[in-house]
């Protein structure tokens, strides 16, 4: 009986051995993975609506992961990749869920005449600062997070708003980006894209934006409740900056702009830290920021401090460095595809 019993054990012992043996062999690596997934489902709170799905949603995690790893493996690059909220997401899902920039025909037709008299043309650069961050100087709100809903041009223009406020009234207000997309009818829906340009104007034509506070936001759609009978920041209207990096130096350097890029490619996607050095330029622009300032690194990189609308967990706490002064006319990552702009009061 004892013999037997010992038998048995060995045996079992053995058959784990032997599996083992061929996990590491062959299927280790897709083991470690799996196990990556998972933790990062709990870290990020994601849940799939049944096991086809999660093995499909493995499956792009795994070659996202692969991906970026391999390109911080390279090294002697200025900037790294890292897994983010994003990584269970096809490029295609994530510019359709987390971009948001997005121009009409009559709009396309409209922006190539509608550039007037630049006001900061005659900014000299002798006389800006050579490194300029406007969040010491208390003109930028907490990064936000535009969830799921293609709102990031709210996000841009709330924040060029908030900066305005602070250098004209002297105080800092949190603006509200849900009343803009609320209250803005354009597109197939209030979560599929817009322009920053359409939030200056709806801003100055019906009575100002109200505060975060009083009009809080919500990644879905939803309905307008804004009164005009209702006090809110102000302003006359905007301005567009040429679309060059010599222009954009001379207007971040009195105010915060609105911008636009591509956000796409996974050197946007996937950025963690560093200055963005390679053209990340897709298809299109698809996506709005807010600039605001500029510096050189340490490596004596000159580049754009752009705040996201992504949450504080992406890039560096929220932002991105992005080279400046491109061999490539359209800036890197198209940062002066299209023309930079700037709310007045």
């Amino acid at each position: 009986m004892a013999a037997a019993l010992i038998f048995k054990r060995v045996f079992f012992v053995a058959m784990l051995m032997t599996l083992a043996c061929q996990v590491m062999s062959s299927g280790f690596q897709e083991a470690e993975i799996a196990l990556k997934h998972e933790e990062w489902m709990v870290r990020h709170g994601r849940t799939y609506r049944d096991q086809t799905e999660k093995e499909m949603r493995l499956e792009v995690f795994k070659q996202n992961l692969e991906l970026i790893e391999k390109f911080n493996k390279e090294g002697n690059r200025s900037y790294k990749l890292g897994i983010n909220r994003f990584s269970d997401l096809t490029q295609q899902e994530f510019v359709a869920l987390h971009t948001g920039y997005k121009k009409m025909p009559e709009d396309i037709q409209l922006s190539s005449t509608s550039l007037v008299t630049f006001r900061y043309e005659k900014v000299s650069l002798e006389e800006i600062p050579r490194s300029l961050d406007w969040r010491r100087r208390g003109a930028v709100t907490p990064v936000k997070n535009q969830g799921s809903c293609g709102s990031c041009w709210a996000f841009s223009a709330a924040a060029a708003l908030e900066g305005l406020v602070k250098l004209r009234y002297g105080y800092l207000v949190s603006l509200s980006e849900e009343q803009l997309k609320d209250c803005i009818p354009y597109g197939d829906g209030l979560c599929s894209g817009n322009l920053p340009s359409k939030a200056f104007e709806y801003i100055a034509k019906n009575g100002g934006i109200s505060s975060f506070n009083n009009y809080p936001y919500y990644p879905r759609q939803g309905y307008c409740t804004w009164a005009p009978s209702v006090p809110g920041t102000q302003i006359r209207g905007y301005e567009i900056v040429p679309p060059n990096e010599m222009s954009m130096l001379k207007a971040v350097a009195m105010q915060p702009l609105s911008i636009t890029l591509s956000a796409g490619s996974p050197a946007f996607r996937f950025y963690s830290s560093g200055i963005l050095d390679e053209d990340c330029y897709i298809e299109e622009i698809d996506h709005a920021v807010t600039l605001v300032g500029y510096g050189t690194s340490e490596d004596g990189i000159d580049y754009w401090l752009v705040k996201n609308s992504w949450g504080e967990a992406w890039g560096e706490r929220g932002y991105v460095r992005i080279k400046r002064n491109s061999a490539d006319p359209r800036g890197t990552c198209g940062v002066t595809a299209e023309s930079p702009t700037f709310p007045f009061a």
